[in-house]
Formats: C-alpha cells, structure tokens, sequence
C-alpha cells in the first residue's frame, strides 16, 4: 500500500492496489496511484503531497495540518490591543 498526505488540507491517502487512484477534494487534487508496486503521486502543486512510509507517520503529519486548519482566529475584531 502506498501512503501519502496532502499538505494542504490533510486527507490520508491511501492506494490498496495497481491502478487504485485516489485524490483528495481540496482544490489541489492531491493524487496518489499505484499500491505497493509504485508510487505515482500529482496534484497542482506537487510539494503539498508527501508521501509516508507508514498509516502511522500518515497520521501524525494529517494532525498537525488540521490543527494549524482550525486554530482559532486572533486578529481582527477580537485581537487583544
């Protein structure tokens, strides 16, 4: 199985098998193809995709994208003077 993570928006992905082609929907279309006889991965902008030696690495790499994702807003309205 091949591993990858998009850095843009933080979805594993995984491709099982030969020809098992997956893609995120973030607008960089972060793809990964080829199971564990290759590697192919794409995407717009091809230093977003990182590939993982394991679901583990996966993992930890994915919470640390969509934490910074969802870390709250301090600047603006609220933003202390």
């Amino acid at each position: 199985m091949s591993i990858a993570v998009c850095r843009q928006c933080g979805e594993i992905l995984r491709s099982k098998h030969v020809h098992d082609c997956v893609q995120c929907s973030c607008p960089n279309h972060s793809m990964l193809d080829g199971g564990s006889e290759y590697t192919r991965k794409g995407g717009v902008d091809l230093s977003l995709v990182q590939t993982c030696l394991s679901l583990s690495e996966a993992k930890r790499l994915s919470i640390g994208i969509t934490s910074k994702l969802t870390a709250p807003i301090t600047k603006g309205l609220n933003a202390p003077l």
